[in-house]
């Protein structure tokens, strides 16, 4: 007879549930235990210490998730602990122990390595991922994409948009069904201060995603976060009236039409 299949007791639903290593999530071949390289960056090293964790305390099988995270498979009441212990000595463990976001940001693969992109994108992440641990209640799935201008971004979602403009400037946009709602222009050295404004009002909204918000939750959120009144948009840059302080009004990126949702 066929092992049944593992399913805790008064398990929550897995629907928005982002396991970790602290936290695995039952499936039918065991629990699966997510990772969360930080910037999404492995070192030779740790790369070797996720294929050896995934054989002593898993079934051998890694996936590579949507959001660039890896997973491993197969793992046991038995082996959780000591496969959350041997990743942490990795430096690969949990980020935090309060139910939010493991990973708050997602850049392109080839971030950091152009010297003439218009925008750091692994410094401005790494700052964001920082202020966002002081962000209390913060659905675990939120997620905020940094994009220097690279195509492989093009089409993903988000909750939070920040987009390269020009050299050291911004876009901000929430994001929605119909694709990033452009909100504001920045500095790049104002983006991350200005993103962990949004978290926060995002946080006290109490929803899962900032695409489930109304067109006026959404602007409450706007008008939520320190402000300067400006006057109404231009046709096409949204219906926000207004923006974080020391931010100005502008036109979303001229590439900026609405994207469609990816279903990752």
């Amino acid at each position: 007879m066929n092992a049944p299949r593992r399913v805790r007791p008064e398990a929550p639903a897995r629907r928005g549930w982002c396991p970790g290593l602290s936290r695995p999530m039952p499936t039918g071949d065991g629990l699966l235990a997510r990772i969360h390289p930080p910037l999404g960056i492995l070192s030779l090293a740790q790369a070797r210490a996720i294929a050896e964790a995934a054989r002593r305390f898993g079934n051998g099988h890694v996936d590579v998730t949507a959001r660039a995270n890896l997973q491993v498979r197969g793992v046991t009441d038995a082996t959780r602990a000591p496969l959350a212990a041997f990743l942490t000595a990795a430096g690969l463990g949990d980020a935090r122990h309060d139910g939010g976001p493991q990973r708050l940001t997602l850049t392109s693969p080839s971030a950091g390595l152009d010297p003439d992109a218009p925008v750091d994108a692994l410094r401005l992440a790494r700052t964001i991922e920082a202020l966002g641990l002081a962000v209390a209640h913060l659905p675990p799935k939120t997620l905020v994409l940094v994009d220097d201008g690279s195509p492989d971004l093009a089409d993903l979602e988000a909750d939070i948009h920040v987009r390269a403009l020009s050299p050291g400037r911004t876009a901000l946009g929430l994001g929605t069904d119909d694709g990033p709602r452009w909100i504001a222009e920045c500095d790049a050295a104002e983006a991350a201060d200005a993103v962990a404004a949004i978290l926060h009002a995002f946080a006290r909204t109490g929803q899962r995603r900032m695409r489930d918000l109304s067109r006026d939750a959404l602007s409450g959120i706007v008008a939520s976060l320190p402000r300067t009144p400006f006057p109404p948009p231009q046709r096409g840059e949204g219906d926000a009236t207004r923006v974080p302080r020391r931010l100005s009004p502008s036109r979303p990126p001229s590439d900026a039409a609405p994207r469609t949702p990816s279903t990752a």
